[in-house]
C-alpha cells in the first residue's frame, strides 16, 4: 500500500505543538479506520515538538479549506502543500517519478497596521524556523524514501499572502526526483 501522504503528514506533524496538530482532526471520528489511526499516532507524537514555536499545523491542497484553517490561527504555523507526481519511463523500462512538496513556515498579519518593520520581524522569525527545520530535513534525508536527494533540489523563497488569511513568512519547495515511488512495478 502506498502511505505517501500519511508518511508526509507524520513526519511533519512532529513540529508544531500536538495541539496544533490534533486541530487537523475537526470532526473528531470518521468512519475511515485510518482516522482514528493517524488521530491515534498524532496523540502518540512526544509532548516535546521539534519547534515548538509553530503552533498550528495544516496539511492540505484545497486553496478555500486550507485558507479556512489558516484564517483561524492567531499564532506561527506549519503550512505542507504537495503537488502532482509526474511519471516517465527511460529508456531501459525504469519508472521515474518526480513531484512537488512546500513547507512554509509564517505568522498570521491581520492587523493591516502593521508596518514594515512589523512585517519584516515575523518574516526573520519564520526564516529561522524554516532553517532549524531544513536542517533537520536534511539531518534526516538518507532515512526516509521521500526526502533523499532533498539536499541538493530546493528552493527557499518569501511567503506572503494577502490570498492565505494575510501572513507573513518563508517557504521551502522541494522538488523530490527517484524511481518507483509509488511502486509501480
Amino acid at each position: 500500500m502506498v502511505t505517501l501522504i500519511k508518511d508526509i503528514f507524520m513526519f511533519f506533524a512532529r513540529f508544531p505543538q500536538k495541539a496544533g496538530v490534533l486541530e487537523m482532526f475537526t470532526n473528531g471520528r470518521s468512519d475511515l479506520p485510518e482516522y482514528t489511526q493517524w488521530m491515534q499516532e498524532v496523540n502518540n507524537l512526544p509532548d516535546n515538538p521539534l519547534l515548538g514555536d509553530i503552533k498550528h499545523y495544516v496539511m492540505g491542497v484545497d486553496p478555500e479549506n486550507v485558507v479556512s484553517r489558516i484564517s483561524t490561527f492567531s499564532d506561527c504555523f506549519l503550512f505542507v502543500d504537495y503537488g502532482q507526481i509526474e511519471n516517465e519511463i527511460d529508456r531501459v523500462n525504469n519508472r521515474r517519478e518526480s513531484w512537488i512538496i512546500a513547507i512554509t513556515i509564517a505568522y498570521p498579519s491581520r492587523d493591516s497596521n502593521n508596518d514594515l518593520v512589523e512585517r519584516a520581524i515575523k518574516s526573520d522569525r519564520a526564516l529561522d524556523l524554516l532553517c532549524r527545520l531544513r536542517h533537520i530535513l536534511i539531518q534526516e534525508e538518507k532515512c526516509i524514501p521521500w526526502l533523499k536527494n532533498f539536499q541538493a533540489d530546493h528552493i527557499i523563497t518569501p511567503w506572503v499572502s494577502d490570498d492565505m488569511a494575510s501572513s507573513y513568512g518563508w517557504t521551502v519547495i522541494i522538488h523530490r526526483q527517484g524511481f518507483d515511488l509509488l511502486r509501480g512495478k
